[in-house]
């Protein structure tokens, strides 16, 4: 028939990047070779939404940053972060490099594809070492 339905899922409770996979189980009442129905269902649309942003997510001391997804552009809003390099990984936690942070506290990220990652910063007012995740589009 033409019977239509709109189904939705939330995922709650991830605390960390995760690969997923999404499987859609159907039953056709009456499907099959024999019988009235088709053996297929067909979507129109499958949509899957991230959430927000994880700009923020912290470890420690919250480096309050500015941050374009885009390009990748990264500004500090606090002046007890010390100019220099931050290290930045991946979402596993692998070392992809350094990069540079001026005396203005920016950074430019735009040499790495989009992906999530951490930046890890010195705080020389707590003398202690932080870190914030950013998603690059």
């Amino acid at each position: 028939g033409d019977d239509w339905g709109w189904y939705s899922a939330v995922v709650t409770g991830l605390t960390a990047p995760v690969v997923a996979r999404v499987a859609i189980r159907y039953f056709v009442e009456y499907g099959g070779a024999d019988g009235t129905n088709s053996s297929y269902v067909g979507f129109d649309a499958l949509r899957i939404s991230r959430g927000t942003t994880p700009v923020g997510e912290l470890q420690g001391n919250a480096p309050r940053i500015r941050f374009d997804p885009i390009t990748g552009a990264v500004q500090l809003m606090d002046t007890c972060w010390v100019a220099g390099t931050a290290l930045v990984t991946d979402a596993l936690g692998r070392q992809l490099g350094w990069i540079p942070v001026d005396r203005e506290g920016t950074m430019d990220l735009s040499a790495y594809p989009g992906g999530i990652y951490r930046l890890f910063l010195f705080d020389r007012c707590e003398r202690a070492n932080h870190s914030v995740q950013i998603m690059k589009l």
